[in-house]
């Protein structure tokens, strides 16, 4: 995922719970050291650098902890306490006039978070600002040569190590997304999978486009394990893949198509009266009717025409809040209607208004 999101959402981590853990993790560790080391090896600064150094920890040492009582922090905290450690880090060594490795290896512990969980914009920001301050540093405190040498291989460091972070994250990314897609999209019809559809469905129900209610329509194939028997699978899923085309072309942006499972496909309508839902699966009754599929290629058998393969299907509906209250009721509802529509003869529409007692 090289870009990144639109303003404060830039900066926020890609996993905040992960990122969190990570934010104690860091901050221990180095108020642990830096506390270690004060104690073993009492620093010769005078009380006022002494101060000085420590206001950079305590402010780091703040944002941590907003970081970790926050359950959703702001954007732009996540990228202030990189960035305040950083600093911290560089006002630490000038008050100390420590320019030795040691002193420089802390600037890693800000690269650590900023590659693994901040995206490309925030990390690349980081790394420049850690190197700027690597620079600042060495040539402050080290002569010209000396400076060159270590500022060129600390920040070689740096910016390896966050960009082998950033890619290793971004491939994990894109991964994530694949499966995402994967577990949303059925892979032989094209159509959301239930898990979208149940989703969708009760969202809708808190949607301010929903004004009119929300209908469901459950579409069986008729006679389909037949179709499979007499003509083979390849032939069924041919029958599928037409079907599921014809729902998704008669379909309104808004309008959900699912496969639901086997030969049950189903369509959510927000936002759409009992009587244009009506409308609207009668219409595609009538259209499922009219189809002509050709499955000749791989037809187990010759069709009675020699080609073409004619489908029906049965259809359940059911609308909310007419004849539902919630989600649950109203798939128990298009689901009860869809077989009172196979009970009365298949090829007809039915809702729970015109389902037999």
């Amino acid at each position: 995922m090289g870009g990144s999101a639109v303003g404060g959402d830039a900066y926020v981590p890609r996993d905040v719970a992960v990122a969190k853990r990570l934010v104690v993790v860091l901050t221990a560790v180095a108020t642990a050291v830096s506390v270690l080391f004060a104690v073993l090896v009492p620093s010769s600064q005078s009380f006022e650098l002494t101060l000085v150094s420590l206001a950079g920890p305590v402010l780091v040492l703040g944002l941590a902890t907003v970081i970790s009582v926050s359950p959703e922090p702001a954007g732009w905290v996540w990228l202030a306490y990189p960035m305040t450690a950083t600093v911290s880090i560089a006002v630490s060594d000038f008050a100390s006039a420590d320019a030795s490795v040691t002193g420089q290896l802390f600037f890693l512990f800000p690269i650590l978070f900023a590659g693994s969980q901040l995206r490309r914009r925030p990390a690349v920001l980081l790394t420049v600002a850690a190197c700027a301050c690597e620079v600042l540093v060495t040539f402050s405190l080290l002569p010209a040569r000396s400076a060159a040498v270590d500022a060129g291989y600390v920040c070689a460091s740096l910016a390896a190590t966050a960009g082998i972070l950033a890619y290793g994250a971004e491939r994990a990314d894109r991964l994530i997304e694949q499966l995402q897609e994967q577990a949303a999209v059925d892979s032989l019809t094209g159509l959301y999978t239930r898990r979208i559809l149940d989703s969708a469905a009760a969202t809708s129900l808190h949607s301010a486009g929903s004004d009119g209610g929300t209908a469901l329509i459950i579409i069986d194939i008729d006679r389909f394990k037949q179709i499979n028997d007499e003509h083979g699978h390849l032939a069924g899923d041919i029958v599928l893949q037409r079907i599921a085309d014809l729902l998704r072309d008669n379909s309104r942006r808004t309008d959900l198509v699912s496969r639901m499972g086997g030969d049950e496909l189903a369509v959510l309508l927000p936002g759409c009266t009992l009587p244009d839902a009506v409308e609207r699966a009668e219409e595609l009754l009538r259209r499922v009717r009219a189809l002509r599929i050709d499955v000749a290629a791989v037809s187990m058998c010759r069709t009675a025409d020699g080609s073409s393969l004619r489908v029906t299907a049965s259809l359940g509906l059911a609308h909310l809040p007419t004849h539902a209250t919630d989600v649950h009721d109203l798939y128990r509802a298009a689901d009860l209607s869809l077989y009172a529509a196979k009970r009365g003869g298949r090829d007809q529409l039915a809702t729970p208004l015109t389902a037999p007692v």
